[in-house]
């Protein structure tokens, strides 16, 4: 016999725009409806406004309502609507709120928008660290910094997957012609201290420490491919392993160091992980580090890095991201404040998805 005080607990009806679930007498909202949302951001836009005096609400509103525009068609279509539900993230959305009010500019409305999505795909307590701040120093972010920051965080974070040196350096180029868009490169050093100010950077002096090159960075991201490698004549024995593993005896001819085979991995860890797609091998670590001895691969040629940079000198892009680099005096390394907001800002343009979440790449700030 149902008990009439329960039944009457029972009898509550799903607010407007919400879908509700019966779970032992309570109720969870699981979903909220394009509407619901625009209501909700609505709700908190009015509040801000009323902090600001009058003759400023109408420009505040305007900036606000077009942030709001932008995020809740992208929450909705990625499913993440039901964030709208979380009183975290409605803390957080307030505070980008206030934060978008100040935005004059597009391009950082735009980003603002990005980090809202990114904050509702992802909640951890090292995510809510990293994009709170990041929305408390957006609007204080000059355009030089900005390109800087982007470009200093695709140098450490960025390293496309790809068979052959040529292909690597083809799609790193168009990747940064992505993400670097129309911004240029800053020309004056301010940006460091005005990024360390505002946590996106750690900055330590010349004299204490330096950076290493742009094409010393390239060739640790692609070490193999730096090789020695197999001269003509010599790759049976290396082809003949390869297909003993299940992996294709295709080489490449090395662009660094003429009349010489390479694999076709720039990393030890990405042969490694084809080897591990085939369960007959015990151990794909072990084998690709054994591989990687058989092609002479294990060290960088004399002549490769010097036959490298030659090579990035006809990519444009990449060339003036050299530039910029090697110009910078002292040394520098994102924070996991600066990662929030030049992921953010990738991604507005290009989904990085090889790179992981956003939980992903701030946990890679530990190691």
């Amino acid at each position: 016999m149902t008990d009439s005080r329960s039944a009457k607990k029972q009898r509550q009806a799903a607010g407007a725009n919400s879908q509700q679930i019966q779970i032992t007498g309570d109720f969870i909202q699981v979903g909220v409806s394009e509407l619901r949302a625009r209501e909700i951001a609505e709700e908190s836009a009015f509040r801000i406004v009323q902090e600001f005096q009058v003759e400023a609400r109408a420009s505040a509103r305007g900036r606000i309502e077009s942030v709001v525009r932008k995020l809740i068609p992208e929450l909705s279509t990625e499913g993440l609507l039901p964030a709208l539900a979380d009183p975290a993230y409605c803390s957080f959305l307030e505070g980008a709120q206030r934060t978008a009010a100040c935005l004059a500019d597009e391009g950082y409305q735009d980003l603002l928008t990005s980090m809202l999505v990114e904050r509702a795909r992802q909640d951890t307590p090292r995510i809510r660290l990293a994009l709170a701040r990041a929305v408390e120093v957006i609007d204080k972010l000059s355009a030089d910094s900005l390109a800087a920051l982007s470009r200093v965080w695709f140098l450490e974070n960025l390293c496309p997957d790809s068979p052959s040196i040529s292909t690597a350096l083809e799609l790193f180029e168009q990747l940064a012609k992505d993400i670097f868009r129309d911004s240029e490169a800053p020309t004056n050093s301010s940006w460091k201290s005005d990024l360390d100010i505002l946590d996106c950077i750690r900055l330590v002096p010349a004299k204490l420490a330096q950076l290493v090159s742009f094409d010393e960075i390239l060739s640790h991201k692609f070490p193999l491919f730096l090789g020695g490698g197999i001269p003509f004549g010599e790759e049976d024995e290396l082809q003949a392993e390869l297909r003993a593993f299940g992996l294709s005896p295709e080489l490449n001819e090395s662009m660094l160091h003429p009349g010489h085979f390479v694999l076709r991995y720039g990393r030890e860890e990405w042969l490694a992980r084809d080897l591990a797609a085939d369960t007959s091998v015990a151990n794909p670590n072990a084998t690709a580090s054994e591989l990687v001895a058989l092609a002479r691969q294990r060290n960088i040629h004399s002549d490769a890095l010097k036959k490298l940079g030659e090579i990035v000198s006809s990519y444009p892009a990449l060339a003036g991201l050299r530039r910029f680099w090697d110009s910078i005096q002292g040394a520098v390394e994102v924070t996991v404040v600066g990662s929030a907001i030049a992921l953010s800002s990738a991604r507005r343009w290009v989904p990085l998805a090889d790179i992981g979440t956003l939980g992903e790449v701030l946990d890679s700030h530990n190691e």
